[in-house]
């Protein structure tokens, strides 16, 4: 199988679901691996990414996102999901510890939103795995459309059975900046009955986090993305060399 049957192997399989196996075609060198990997990629998102990954961009997506929050975790004015996730790498030559991480491990972060059905509405992903989902989330465009308002997101509504109205906002654990577009747990030292209550709705509205970190289906192809993202790196670095 020569490169670009190689190529079209992997892409055409991932497209319909069926590479059932991590599966990258061996190079006949270098030069061939920087060209194939990065063609590849650049064409599954192309081709994939309105249907499977594409951000809200009107109120009225947004509004959806938020009823869809509504309806199956009791949690209003909800716009998404956060979280990171941190992919497995070898680390490329003379980066140090650049790439290590808290797991005593070294990877790049995966930070994603994603609704209420585990859709993925958002991903950013490469940021090296010393910095934290905070430091990761401040560096990235999802932050600064938040921050800005350039996201097109409802005007605060009531909540249910209140006239005050609230932010639209998403959702995060203690790792990620309380803002006022950005919803955490309270601390968990002598909480009042009111504060357990949001922490649990809050935390409920949270579970769709879990496909991030305890998806057993997902294994495949993050072993995949893992070998993707090494060959792309090591193929890169010895181009620099």
């Amino acid at each position: 199988m020569d490169a670009k049957a190689e190529k079209n192997y992997v892409f055409v399989n991932i497209c319909r679901g069926k590479l059932q196996e991590p599966f990258l075609p061996v190079p006949s060198g270098v030069s061939t691996i920087r060209q194939f990997v990065p063609e590849t990629c650049t064409a599954i998102y192309e081709v994939l990414k309105e249907k499977y990954l594409k951000c809200p961009d009107t109120v009225e997506e947004w509004q959806q996102v938020a009823d869809g929050f509504q309806a199956q975790w009791d949690f209003p004015n909800c716009l998404g999901a956060l979280d990171g996730k941190h992919i497995n790498i070898r680390p490329p030559p003379g980066t140090g510890s650049t790439y290590f991480n808290y797991k005593h491990t070294f990877s790049i972060v995966l930070m994603a939103l994603v609704d209420s059905n585990y859709k993925f509405l958002y991903v950013d992903v490469g940021c090296n795995g010393r910095i934290s989902d905070g430091g990761v989330f401040g560096g990235c465009s999802l932050q600064d459309a938040l921050e800005n308002k350039t996201f097109n997101i409802p005007a605060p509504a009531p909540l249910p059975a209140s006239d005050q109205a609230v932010c639209y906002h998403i959702v995060a654990d203690e790792a990620f900046p309380l803002k006022e577009y950005l919803m955490k747990p309270y601390p968990n030292r002598r909480l009042a009955v009111e504060q357990r209550i949001f922490n649990y709705r809050l935390s409920q509205a949270r579970r769709v986090e879990s496909m991030l970190k305890e998806d057993k289906t997902r294994q495949r192809e993050e072993s995949f993305l893992f070998l993707t993202i090494n060959s792309m790196m090591e193929a890169a670095m010895e181009g620099e060399t």
